[in-house]
């Protein structure tokens, strides 16, 4: 561990700097309204880092580099490179809830199951269950730089990759016309008859009734 710039360097898993700043103490002062609890102190500081924590996993997934994971009085910052479409930024934005949200259920079923025990075990579960509700919803508050500025920005953007569905082949209907005599018809009726079209008819029938009375003659 070193001290440099008001940070101290708790150490480097994995290549990553952990750096607490010396505000640390009196947020948690602050946040522990002013009292002597030392299990409220130690459960904020691992509350605060392990939402910075949260964000650092999802960083790798998304193919990115996490540089340093610094801890402070209000808060943190998981500091990180890497060129990020808008996706994967709402995605790493979730990261520290998710954290958050583990711890919740941890700590939740802990109290249930074994109970505080000592005054001490009292405080970490207190910070880790009430504290934590209450800096989960400020974080997802959709205000910038909070983490809900691009977090609730994931549905839809998980909705605009769906492939467009193609709209279903439709068959032609079959329009029918009802004739004169109640019939359904494929075609509407054909116009009638002029008077020179029905003379000339009528010469040919006249025609080839006298040439079949010749041949049997």
């Amino acid at each position: 561990m070193h001290l440099s710039n008001g940070y101290l360097t708790l150490g480097q898993p994995s290549g990553v700097p952990i750096r607490v700043h010396w505000t640390l103490p009196l947020g948690a002062l602050f946040f522990s309204r002013f009292t002597w609890s030392p299990g409220f102190w130690l459960g904020f500081f691992l509350l605060i880092l392990a939402h910075e924590l949260g964000h650092a996993a999802l960083v790798r997934l998304r193919k990115g580099t996490v540089t340093e994971v610094i801890v402070h009085g209000i808060g943190g910052e998981c500091r990180h490179t890497g060129a990020y479409s808008e996706l994967s930024s709402s995605i790493i934005a979730w990261g520290g809830v998710l954290a958050q949200a583990v711890l919740l259920a941890g700590a939740f079923a802990y109290q249930k199951l074994v109970g505080a025990g000592s005054p001490f075990v009292a405080q970490l579960l207190g910070v880790w269950i009430e504290t934590n509700l209450t800096l989960m919803a400020i974080n997802l508050l959709p205000i910038a730089p909070l983490d809900g500025a691009r977090a609730w920005k994931l549905p839809g953007l998980l909705r605009a990759r769906r492939p467009q569905e193609r709209p279903r082949a439709t068959r032609p209907k079959l329009r029918l016309i009802k004739g004169q005599k109640g019939a359904d018809l494929d075609e509407a009726d054909p116009p009638p008859m002029s008077d020179a079209l029905k003379k000339e008819i009528e010469r040919i029938t006249r025609e080839a009734l006298r040439d079949a009375r010749k041949d049997r003659n």
